[in-house]
C-alpha cells in the first residue's frame, strides 16, 4: 500500500520505457495520419502516451526542452546528444531536486527509495524485490552483485573476489566460527 504523501504528488501510473525506435515509429506514423487510437492498439499503450511520446519526440528532433519549451543552448545540446528527450539544465535540476525529495521522505518513513511501495529492510534503504532486481541487471553485466564495480569472481556466488571473502567473513562471525 502507497503512502498518502507519495499518492498525492506522483502519479499512480507507471511510465512506459519506449525504446529510441518506438519513438520515432510512433512519430513517423503519426505524421503519416495515423490515429492516436491506432497506434495506441498497436503499443498496448494509453492514447494519452502516444501523444506523451509524440510531443516529447517533435520538441527533441526541434532541440527545446521537453518540461518548459524553451531553446536549448549548445552546451546542454552536447549534455543531452544521445536523447531524444531533451531537458535544459534548469529543468534537469527540478526534477533531479524532486526526485531526491521523494527519495528523503520514503527513507524517513523506512519505505524503499527505489518504489517507495514496500518496506526496507532494516539497515538498507530498499526493499528484497529492488535489491534482487539490482543483483540481477548488475549479474546480466558480469558485474559483482553487491558492489556492482568488479566482475564476477571465480567463486559459485555472483560476487567479485573482494565482496565475496567479506560476505563469507561475514557469515562465520555470525556463526561464531571467525577468529
Amino acid at each position: 500500500m502507497r503512502h498518502a504523501w507519495y499518492l498525492e504528488e506522483v502519479s499512480e501510473k507507471k511510465n512506459r520505457e519506449w525504446t529510441t525506435s518506438e519513438k520515432m515509429a510512433i512519430y513517423t506514423m503519426r505524421l503519416k495520419n495515423f490515429s492516436a487510437s491506432d497506434i495506441a492498439l498497436k503499443y498496448r499503450a494509453s492514447i494519452s502516451q502516444v501523444y506523451n511520446v509524440v510531443r516529447l519526440v517533435r520538441k527533441g528532433l526541434k532541440n527545446e526542452c521537453y518540461m518548459c519549451g524553451e531553446p536549448l543552448t549548445k552546451k546542454e545540446l552536447l549534455e543531452n546528444k544521445k536523447s531524444f528527450i531533451k531537458a535544459c539544465t534548469k529543468c534537469r535540476k527540478k526534477s533531479s531536486d524532486y526526485k531526491k525529495e521523494i527519495r528523503k521522505r520514503a527513507e524517513d518513513a523506512h519505505l524503499c527509495i527505489y518504489c517507495v511501495e514496500r518496506p526496507a529492510i532494516p539497515g538498507h534503504k530498499s526493499c528484497p524485490n529492488c535489491i534482487s532486481l539490482t543483483h540481477r541487471r548488475r549479474y546480466a553485466k558480469g558485474l559483482c552483485g553487491q558492489c556492482g564495480k568488479r566482475p564476477i569472481g571465480k567463486t559459485k556466488l555472483a560476487l567479485c573476489e573482494p565482496c565475496a571473502k567479506e560476505t563469507k567473513i561475514k557469515a562465520s562471525i555470525r556463526r561464531g566460527n571467525h577468529e
